[in-house]
C-alpha cells in the first residue's frame, strides 16, 4: 500500500485528477452562475399579471407581486410593485399577508409604460382631446386608443390627445398620449401574446436608448460604443503596436525613456483593464469633474425655520431674493410642488432643520410614456 502511494505520488497522477476535478467543479459553478442570472434577468421582460389587493382598513392597492419574505417582527408580507411613482414617491411596498382582505385580477387593470415616472397601474376613465372628452369607459376608450397612439407615434408634433388614468384608490392622473410609450392590459393577454412582448422587450432593451437616468429603456449605445471601440482600437493597435514592439526590440537604443516604456507596457498588460477604468472614473470624473462642476454651478440650499418656513434666499413676504430661482418662496420647507427630505423636514416640513437641503423645484406633470401594441 505505501509502495503504491508512493507510486502515484511520484507519477502525478492524484494531482493531474485533483487539478481536472477542480477545473469541472469551477466551470459547473461557472455555468450555474450563468443560468442563475439568465432566469431572473431575461425573467424581468415577462408581462405579469396585475393584482388588485383589498387591505382591512378598506384601501385598494394594485401592482405586480415581486415576492414574499418575512418581516423582522415574523409576519408573512409580500413585496408589491406599486409604480405610480409620481403619486407615491416610490415603486415598491411591503404588504402584511395578515391586512390583506382580498386579492383579485381584474381584466380592466391597465400597466402604462412611461418616458418618465415609469409605469402607470390603475383603470382608464377618459379620453380627451384637448379639454373635450371624446370617450368616456374603459371598453371604448380602449378601441379608440391604438389609432391615436400610432398617430402620436408617426407625428412630429405634440399629440392634442390625453388619457386620463385612476390608481386603486379614484387618484386620478391625466397623460398625454405624445407622452406615452405602451399600453396593455397584462391580466387579458394570452400566453402567446405574452411571450411576443417578451420578445418584444427582450429586443427593446437591446435597440433602444436608455432613459430615465439609465433605470428604463434599452442598452444600445452602450453595446455600439463598445463594438465600434473594438474595431477602431483594433485597426490602430495592430499596425502601430506591431511596429513599435519591433523598434522597441531591435532599433531603439537602450536607456532610461526605453525602461520607462517597457515598465509601462508591462504594467498596461499585467493590471487588468478595469482597474484604469475605476481609477480614471473616481479620479477624473467624481474627483477632478465634481470640483470643477462645484466651482461652475452655484447650488441654492435653504434651511427650515421652527414653523418649516424657508430660512435662507427669500424674503419676509415669502418672495424669493435670488433671481435664479425660478418658484418664489413656500413652506414649508421649500414645498414647491414637491416635498423635501422628510427625514429633516417631517410630513409636513415642521421643526427646525438639522441639516441643510437642496431645494427641489416643482416638477410638472408631463410623464412621457411606448406607443400601445395593439394586440
Amino acid at each position: 500500500m505505501k509502495q503504491w502511494l508512493r507510486h502515484v505520488m511520484a507519477s502525478g497522477e492524484l494531482f493531474i485528477w485533483g487539478c481536472g476535478a477542480g477545473l469541472s467543479l469551477s466551470l459547473l459553478m461557472i455555468a450555474g452562475l450563468l443560468v442563475l442570472i439568465l432566469i431572473n434577468g431575461f425573467g424581468y421582460f415577462w408581462p405579469a399579471d396585475l393584482v388588485e389587493l383589498t387591505l382591512k382598513d378598506g384601501k385598494h392597492v394594485i401592482g405586480q407581486l415581486a415576492g414574499e419574505d418575512v418581516s423582522p417582527k415574523g409576519d408573512r408580507r409580500i413585496r408589491m410593485k406599486i409604480g405610480n411613482r409620481d403619486l407615491y414617491g416610490l415603486d415598491f411596498r411591503w404588504i402584511n399577508s395578515e391586512q390583506i382582505v382580498e386579492q383579485t385580477k381584474p381584466v380592466d387593470l391597465v400597466m402604462v409604460e412611461r418616458r418618465e415616472w415609469g409605469n402607470f397601474y390603475g383603470r382608464l376613465r377618459t379620453l380627451a382631446k384637448e379639454d373635450q372628452v371624446v370617450a368616456e369607459g374603459a371598453d371604448a376608450i380602449w378601441k379608440a386608443l391604438p389609432p391615436l397612439l400610432r398617430q402620436a407615434e408617426s407625428n412630429e408634433r405634440e399629440s392634442l390627445y390625453s388619457v386620463l388614468v385612476v390608481d386603486a384608490n379614484n387618484k386620478e392622473k391625466s397623460l398625454a398620449l405624445g407622452q406615452v410609450i405602451r399600453v396593455f392590459r397584462p391580466n387579458d393577454l394570452s400566453t402567446l401574446e405574452k411571450v411576443w412582448i417578451y420578445v418584444g422587450n427582450v429586443w427593446t432593451v437591446l435597440t433602444t436608448e436608455p432613459r430615465e437616468a439609465n433605470t428604463e429603456g434599452g442598452i444600445f449605445p452602450a453595446i455600439f460604443g463598445t463594438v465600434m471601440m473594438v474595431m477602431i482600437m483594433s485597426f490602430i493597435v495592430t499596425p502601430f503596436g506591431v511596429i513599435g514592439a519591433l523598434y522597441l526590440r531591435e532599433y531603439a537604443r537602450q536607456g532610461v525613456i526605453v525602461r520607462t516604456v517597457r515598465i509601462a507596457v508591462n504594467n498596461l498588460a499585467g493590471v487588468p483593464s478595469i482597474v484604469f477604468g475605476v481609477f480614471g472614473l473616481g479620479f477624473f470624473v467624481y474627483g477632478v469633474g465634481g470640483r470643477a462642476k462645484g466651482v461652475s454651478r452655484r447650488v441654492d440650499w435653504v434651511g427650515c425655520d421652527q414653523m418649516g418656513n424657508d430660512m435662507e434666499g427669500c424674503a419676509p413676504d415669502g418672495a424669493s431674493r435670488h433671481s435664479d430661482r425660478a418658484h418664489p418662496c413656500h413652506g414649508p420647507c421649500s414645498r414647491r410642488g414637491r416635498a423635501l427630505d422628510v427625514d429633516r423636514c417631517g410630513e409636513i416640513g415642521s421643526g427646525p432643520a438639522d441639516r441643510r437641503n437642496l431645494a427641489v423645484p416643482a416638477f410638472g406633470p408631463e410623464i412621457h410614456a411606448l406607443r400601445l401594441s395593439h394586440l
